[in-house]
């Protein structure tokens, strides 16, 4: 999510931070499945909550380009595409938040 939220000023850093989080995923998978046991029983609402947690981290992207955008931009200001992009992602965030 830190590196969502800086994307807008360090494009290249979010590919390779992309990169070592797959290869990280990969090292996990591979200790989990074959080296060690589950010490917790995971539930469907642990689960849930991730999940939710993860798709609710469109709203960080959306801050991090509204944030960045004014301190790039040479005109100081932001478009309209910056507030649209923002209120989608609140939208959404909060559709995803709060259904079960």
């Amino acid at each position: 999510m830190i590196a969502n939220f800086y994307a807008y000023i360090t494009p290249i850093a979010t590919i390779i931070i992309a990169v070592v989080v797959l290869i990280q995923y990969w090292v996990d998978k591979y200790n989990l499945f074959r080296r060690f046991s589950v010490p917790v029983n995971f539930t469907y609402r642990l689960s849930r909550l991730t999940v939710k947690i993860l798709e609710a981290s469109i709203l960080i992207i959306a801050l991090g380009n509204v944030l960045f955008a004014s301190w790039v931009n040479e005109e100081k200001k932001l478009t309209p595409i910056n507030y649209v992009t923002l209120g989608i992602a609140i939208i959404y965030s909060a559709v995803v938040i709060f259904t079960p």
